[in-house]
C-alpha cells in the first residue's frame, strides 16, 4: 500500500456564476442554489462541511449535475452550471489561473488521504510497478 495523496474538497464555482447568484453570504445559502456533485460522493444528497472554529454543518442539495466523471463536473463549474464540492487538488489549477473561485473559502470538507493498495512489491511485474510509480510520483507534486 502507498498513499498517493491528502486533499480535501473546496467549494468552487466559476466568477461568472458567482457574479449571477450574487455569490453566497454564509453556507445555508448553498442549498438554494444549482450544485453538481460526483455520484459517488452523494449520499442522500447531502454534505458534511467544516467551518470556523470547526462548526460542522450538514447541507442538503439537489445536483443539477450528477456524474462519475470529475473532468465532467469541472468542466460544468467552469461554465458556470453550478457550486461544486471538489477536491482541493483536482481543481488547483483552475483556481490559480481563475477559471474557477473558492467561495466561501473558510468551509470545507474533512480533509482525506488516498492510497493505492496492491498485494506485494516483491515479484511485481513492470506492467503493474511503472504505473504504481508513476501515480505516486505525480501525487507529490501536489
Amino acid at each position: 500500500m502507498r498513499k498517493l495523496d491528502r486533499t480535501r474538497c473546496v467549494l468552487v464555482a466559476s466568477p461568472s456564476l458567482v457574479e449571477r447568484s450574487g455569490g453566497l453570504n454564509c453556507v445555508d445559502e448553498l442549498a438554494d442554489q444549482p450544485t453538481l456533485a460526483m455520484i459517488s460522493w452523494v449520499s442522500f444528497h447531502t454534505r458534511e462541511l467544516i467551518g470556523p472554529n470547526d462548526d460542522e454543518r450538514v447541507i442538503r442539495q439537489q445536483p443539477r449535475l450528477t456524474c462519475r466523471s470529475m473532468t465532467a463536473i469541472l468542466d460544468a463549474a467552469r461554465a458556470g452550471l453550478g457550486f461544486g464540492l471538489l477536491l482541493e487538488s483536482a481543481c488547483e489549477a483552475d483556481l490559480q489561473a481563475g477559471r474557477l473561485v473558492r467561495v466561501l473559502p473558510e468551509w470545507q470538507s474533512e480533509e482525506s488521504e488516498f492510497y493505492i493498495v496492491f498485494t506485494t512489491a516483491r515479484g511485481m511485474p513492470p506492467a503493474v510497478k511503472v504505473p504504481i510509480d508513476f501515480l505516486v510520483e505525480k501525487s507529490r507534486h501536489h
